[in-house]
Formats: structure tokens, sequence, C-alpha cells
């Protein structure tokens, strides 16, 4: 396995650039941060907020001033609950965990190696680096580098690289590859496995008319039939199933109650077997009961009855205003601090996870895909 080295001077423009920085934690809670570290630091430059990780943000000023007046300070309050400011450190290193405070934990991460010539020494031990994404390229997500590798067909795809840091420490730094090439053993070409390649012998299966049968294979089919209780309706349906010759069907939506369904089934296909699964889709098979509502949001507990399970739901709907939808992200952060239980969250965000969500239309920028993704991230959902 090839191994890449850094030096000094590799790293030596990402330690300047994260100087302007400090992280920030609250002990013992996951509060909505972005909001917060606006206001109380409405008078300085900040350049970025960046979540590191649930409850760790890293903030970078515009100016080294306005970071050493938040740092003399150090300690804040957040709802009685201690906010942590600390100095970004580029001795940090994800193994280890010395530093002798409460965010020591958060250093899983190494802002100092981000920068394009670190990126494209590592990157090298796998192929050819090309690019980098722009997420990386800008600095606003610091929990992964996403870089594009011309790899050759004949190398393989290690879990994991190696190389060593500007401090001569060997780092050990997993990968994960969006796609990766199959190739087939028996063939050697290239997408598909060898269980499923056409070129390798063996027993073909195939469906084939026994000699002497002289009937053909009666026909499956579905049909949303709805009230399926009228006469008419279920005459249609045995007509039907004389007319086409079906063997098996299907029969969705049709409104019969659980009571009335042996009478349907015996005026519809008599003599047939009919199995049904109305014992599960009874009419009320969710109680709710609603625990908030705002004006993008109705947060729920329901109860499944046949099973008796219970989770929590919340129907959103967004405002189409940015600034409108930030309640939004504070509400749902806010209710993610009490729920322990299964939570589905559900509806119209009027946001966007991914720039490619968005077709056609203006450009979607950075900050368009950051509040959904940190909410994801800070509500574990």
């Amino acid at each position: 396995m090839r191994c890449a080295k850094l030096e000094k001077e590799d790293v030596a423009a990402e330690i300047d650039y994260w100087q302007q920085a400090v992280l920030c934690s609250v002990l013992g809670a996951n509060p909505p941060f972005e909001g917060f570290i606006k206001r109380i630091w409405a008078t300085l430059d900040i350049d970025k907020i960046i979540l590191v990780r649930k409850g760790v943000f890293l903030v970078r000023f515009g100016n080294v001033q306005d970071k050493q007046v938040v740092e003399k300070r150090g300690v804040y309050y957040f709802d009685l609950k201690l906010f942590l400011v600390k100095d970004w450190n580029p001795k940090m290193d994800m193994h280890t965990e010395a530093l002798p405070s409460p965010l020591g934990s958060i250093a899983s991460f190494r802002c100092k190696i981000l920068g394009a010539e670190s990126l494209s020494k590592i990157g090298s031990t796998l192929g050819i680096p090309l690019k980098t994404d722009h997420y990386t390229k800008e600095r606003t997500m610091l929990r992964y580098a996403r870089l594009l590798i011309d790899i050759s067909l004949d190398s393989s795809f290690p879990d994991f690289i190696e190389f060593f840091n500007d401090n001569e420490v060997l780092v050990r730094q997993q990968v994960v590859y969006e796609w990766e090439y199959v190739t087939c053993a028996h063939c050697h070409m290239f997408g598909h496995e060898e269980q499923a390649c056409r070129k390798k012998g063996g027993v073909r299966q195939e469906w084939r008319r026994l000699q002497g049968e002289s009937y053909p294979m009666a026909s499956i089919t579905s049909w949303n039939r709805r009230g399926l209780n009228w006469p008419n309706k279920q005459k249609d349906v045995h007509s039907f199933l004389q007319y086409n010759k079906v063997g098996m069907i299907g029969l969705l939506e049709t409104k019969v109650k659980e009571n009335n369904v042996e009478k349907v089934a015996g005026n519809a296909f008599p003599c047939w077997y009919w199995p049904h699964n109305f014992e599960y889709n009874a009419k009320g098979s969710y109680n709710a009961q609603v625990l908030k509502k705002t004006d993008q949001f109705t947060h729920c507990y329901a109860t499944q009855m046949h099973t008796h399970k219970k989770f929590y739901i919340t129907f959103v709907y967004g405002m189409n205003q940015e600034q409108l939808r930030e309640s939004l992200w504070s509400d749902l952060q806010a209710l993610a601090q009490h729920i322990t239980e299964a939570w589905c969250i559900l509806g119209d965000f009027n946001s966007i996870l991914y720039k490619e969500d968005r077709m056609g239309g203006i450009e979607v920028q950075d900050h368009e895909v950051q509040d959904l993704s940190n909410l994801l991230e800070l509500c574990d959902l």
C-alpha cells in the first residue's frame, strides 16, 4: 500500500486560515446554535458557522481581534447550561482525547489537512486526484473531504489509506467510495458479478408446457375496484373473471367492511379461496394526540391500534421565504431534545438537501442546502 507524507508547508496555509476560529459546545444539550451565536456575537465579524458533529460547531471570524474578544471571556450560558468556547488548535487530532476540557472529545477531524496540497498528496495514494467538490473547496463541510480521483481499473479499492502527517505521525484514514466497478471473474468483463454472468455455463431454468397439456396458464391481475359492496359492482367482477379466464386477482380499495366480506366474496367469486388483510387495515388504525402546532408544522404522538406501537410524527409545511423558515428549524431541534422514541417527520420543507434535488430554475446556493442538512445531523434523523 502506498503511503503519503505531508510536510509542514503542505498544511501551513490551512493552519493560518483556521487560526481565526473557535470551537463551541453546550454541556448536556444540543441546541440550535446558529441563531444563538449570531445573537450573542452580533457586533463581531463572523465569517463561517460550521457544524462539526452533533453538539459542536466551529466558528471562524473575519479577523483575529474578534476571535480574541470571544476567547478572553471563554464561558457563556445557554438556557442555564454552560456554553464553552475554546481556541482552535492545529494539534487537535482525531486519535487524541487529551485536551483538558469538555471540548477535547471533538477532535475527530483535521482542519489543517483539508488544503489542496495535502488532499492532493493523500489522494495520490489511490490514483490521480482530479478535483474536490464545492463544499470541500470552500471549507463549509468539515466532517469529511470529497475528492474525484482517477483510479486504474486493475487497482484495488482499499477500505483505508495511510499517511504521515506534518508531525510525522502515521495516520490511518477510512475511505468511502461513491461508486465501485464490478468485475466478473468468469468472463473478465465489467458491470456484473460471476453469479449473474450469462456466458457462464450451468443449468438454465425456464417454464415449459407439459406434454399433452392443452390449456394455457390462467391470467393473474389486480384491480382497484371501489364500491364492491354494490351488487352491480360484484357482478362486474364476476363477469370479468370469467371473460378473461382469470385464475388469481388482487382486489384493492374495495371499501368492503369486514363483517360483509363473506357475502361479497360469495357473490363476486363463488367457490374461490379469498384471504384478506382487513384485520390490519381497519378504520381508525391510528390514534393521534396533537402535542404542538405552529404555522409550519403539527406535532403528534401516535399509536398504531393493532400493534400498540407508539411513535412521534410531525407534519411539516415550511414557509417559502428562507428567513421565515428559521423558526421551523429551531422548533424542530427543540422538539428533538425531548424525543426518545421513534420519530417520523414528513411534508414539504420548501428546502432541499442536495443541489441536484432542484431541476431547472436559479442555481442552488450553498446556504440553501445547509439548513436541512444541519437539521438531520442535529436531530439524528
